[in-house]
């Protein structure tokens, strides 16, 4: 996983490659193509469904409520039903509040960091909490029970915050 300063200088150099008329496409240094974080099945994105049927917001956050093997197996479910639990709902409607669908960029979200779970941890684990939500595995379930970890990542996200904040205001809101 690329440091703070690791992920900007990517930034930077994936958008000099971009400028020279290359086709590139980076997940987080993106957010500003697609208005944000795509997971929780927002309009326009989508969930992501392991082999094992659990439905989880993102391939890249490991945790996640329903499993679309209940939904065909025990027919009390449809996908909606999984679409509407709460823990999704949230998510998406952070994802609004943060600048999702807005016309032009807005000072409510730096779509830079778009990211729920890598760049706002403190809040996606706020939700894992609130929600009981599950980890999909052993090493997710790591990340809970072993605070360091936590901790790193949301020292991370504040890093980012200090380095991309600054270049969100000078070129998407000036």
């Amino acid at each position: 996983m690329p440091d703070a300063q690791q992920r900007v200088s990517f930034y930077n150099k994936i958008w000099s490659q971009i400028e020279k008329k290359y086709f590139l496409i980076d997940f987080w240094n993106h957010g500003s193509l697609v208005n944000g974080c795509i997971a929780a099945g927002r309009e326009g994105g989508y969930f992501y469904v392991d082999w094992n049927g659990k439905v989880m917001p993102c391939v890249f956050a490991p945790y996640g409520a329903g499993n679309v093997n209940d939904i065909y197996r025990d027919n009390k479910m449809t996908l909606n039903d999984i679409w509407n639990l709460p823990f999704y709902s949230e998510i998406r409607k952070w994802q609004r509040d943060f600048g999702f669908g807005a016309k032009r960029a807005t000072k409510n979200g730096n779509l830079l960091r778009p990211c729920p779970y890598r760049d706002h941890h403190k809040q996606f684990l706020k939700w894992i909490e609130e929600y009981d939500i599950e980890p999909e595995d052993s090493s997710a379930k790591e990340l809970l029970v072993n605070s360091d970890i936590s901790k790193k990542m949301i020292k991370y996200d504040k890093e980012l915050e200090s380095l991309f904040d600054p270049i969100w205001e000078k070129d998407y809101l000036e």
